[in-house]
């Protein structure tokens, strides 16, 4: 089941002042995860990942009945924020 609007598709982006980022784990040499915490929402299990084009951030993911992978949610997050977040878990890993 799935509701489908299409009279608002505009993205809102997340702004990354207003997160806060706790619980950051080194999963492997590629993948960290962490929680991303804004007012009265915590988005779980959020990767940084790094990727063949650099370092990027996405949401949970799980496997669906038909083998495919599918994002528990969707984050929009500017090229800027989206560095501000990455840099504040690299700091928060070490």
């Amino acid at each position: 089941m799935g509701f489908k609007n299409s009279e608002n598709s505009e993205k809102t982006y997340l702004e990354a002042d207003k997160y806060a980022i706790k619980n950051v784990r080194l999963v492997s040499d590629k993948l960290v995860t962490f929680t991303l915490r804004g007012d009265g929402v915590s988005l779980y299990n959020v990767r940084l990942v790094e990727g063949a084009k650099g370092r990027f951030i996405s949401a949970s993911q799980h496997k669906g009945s038909d083998g495919r992978w599918y994002n528990d949610y969707g984050l929009y997050i500017s090229e800027d924020d989206q560095k501000k977040l990455i840099d504040e878990v690299l700091a928060q890993l070490k």
